[in-house]
């Protein structure tokens, strides 16, 4: 039953996610894709749905992937960077812990998404 609701999100209910991840709220966008990463993570058949129904050229996925405060001033850079490497050690060693990927950054909760395509363990993805 629960495959048949992702697979049915992935073939009819695409725009909602796309709206999501378009929107410019980060929380919006870490929803859109932990739901994505989640029903890749299931089994290698609804990675291959997610895989065939996700459009990877939005224009919004660059935008996901690069850092916090990589698109700011230099000083802004520098602060952020010493405390984006506390959070990511921190995220790295809770890694079985119960981390809510709503408060992570987007590129983190990208990156999970991008994982979770791959260990599908589908070659052709």
């Amino acid at each position: 039953q629960l495959d048949g609701v992702a697979r049915a999100l992935c073939q009819r209910r695409m725009r909602a996610v796309y709206s999501h991840l378009t929107s410019g709220v980060r929380t919006r966008h870490n929803a859109g894709l932990t739901l994505l990463a989640a029903i890749a993570g299931r089994n290698a058949a609804l990675a291959w749905e997610v895989f065939r129904a996700f459009d990877f050229s939005l224009k919004e996925l660059p935008v996901l992937a690069t850092p916090r405060g990589a698109v700011g001033d230099k000083n802004k850079k520098s602060k952020s960077s010493s405390s984006k490497r506390v959070l990511t050690s921190n995220a790295t060693s809770n890694a079985t812990s119960n981390v809510d990927d709503i408060s992570l950054p987007s590129r983190h909760v990208f990156v999970a998404f991008a994982l979770a395509l791959l260990e599908s363990g589908d070659k052709t993805l």
